[in-house]
């Protein structure tokens, strides 16, 4: 949640773990809409039988917010099918600066 009115640097790292094989959609939601940037599209495949993918999943943006705006984030199943292997996420991190505080400009 903005403390105040400026633009903030948004960063979303996470690593994920089964879904393949499936198509997926990463989205940045402002104050409960879609921002409509920082989306991702992705598609991680099956790398061998027994085997379960780990893979990467990240955003960066600019984002200009208003005091009290919030950010929430929203990943999507668009494959018709369920994965067979349920996606989970690991080792999240978001990181958000207000670049007028750190003097970028």
């Amino acid at each position: 949640t903005a403390e105040w009115l400026g633009y903030y640097l948004i960063t979303f790292n996470s690593t994920a773990r089964g879904g393949a094989d499936r198509l997926w959609y990463f989205e940045p939601y402002k104050n409960g809409g879609a921002l409509g940037y920082g989306n991702v599209f992705y598609y991680q495949n099956i790398i061998g039988e027994g085997e379960t993918p780990c893979y990467e999943i990240s955003s960066t943006f600019i984002a200009k917010w208003q005091k009290d705006d919030y950010i929430e984030f929203y990943n999507t199943l668009k494959s018709e099918d369920a994965p067979e292997e349920e996606l989970l996420f690991k080792n999240i991190q978001t990181t958000i600066y207000q670049l007028e505080q750190v003097e970028i400009h």
